[in-house]
């Protein structure tokens, strides 16, 4: 596992932070495939009934890691971007209530996790942005299917 992410258990809850402060806990390919395994643990886990996400420092976490991006060929970028949504899609299956508890930055990848949760609680501080709003490119299928369970039944049925 990544120590760029870090899970803890609390009782029948669990926190995995992203602990990455000084470049603000970016979602780097080795973060999301440590974040890939751990919601497979979770998902099995009937004794854990929530989940949080949360961030170290400033911010909750700055979205994909843009070195990476940059060095993506056209052949590995779909397989890339299939990494994150495949992601997104795990989190808002999960069977626990899951919470992104929003520290501050919470930006790209980071707002497409945050909308894949249950719910967001957000501090007074948290600066929320998607650079491919601007671009009209967002990923089909990312964390904006957060939305659906969010104000429907199924986020208030799993907080019970």
């Amino acid at each position: 596992m990544s120590e760029d992410v870090v899970i803890k258990r609390f009782g029948d809850a669990a926190v995995i932070r992203f602990a990455r402060p000084e470049s603000r806990n970016p979602l780097s390919r080795t973060v999301v495939e440590s974040l890939h395994r751990m919601i497979d643990q979770i998902a099995g886990d009937n004794s854990l009934r929530r989940l949080i996400f949360t961030g170290t420092g400033e911010a909750f976490a700055s979205g994909a890691n843009l070195n990476e991006i940059a060095a993506l060929t056209a052949a590995d970028a779909p397989e890339f971007a299939r990494l994150g949504q495949t992601l997104m899609h795990k989190i808002d299956r999960l069977p626990q209530f899951v919470i992104a508890a929003i520290n501050g930055v919470c930006f790209g990848g980071a707002l497409d996790l945050a909308l894949a949760c249950d719910t967001r609680i957000a501090a007074p501080s948290a600066k929320f942005a998607h650079p491919g709003a601007r671009s009209a490119s967002l990923q089909a299928g990312a964390g904006r299917s957060g939305f659906r369970g969010s104000s429907g039944t199924r986020a208030h049925s799993k907080c019970l």
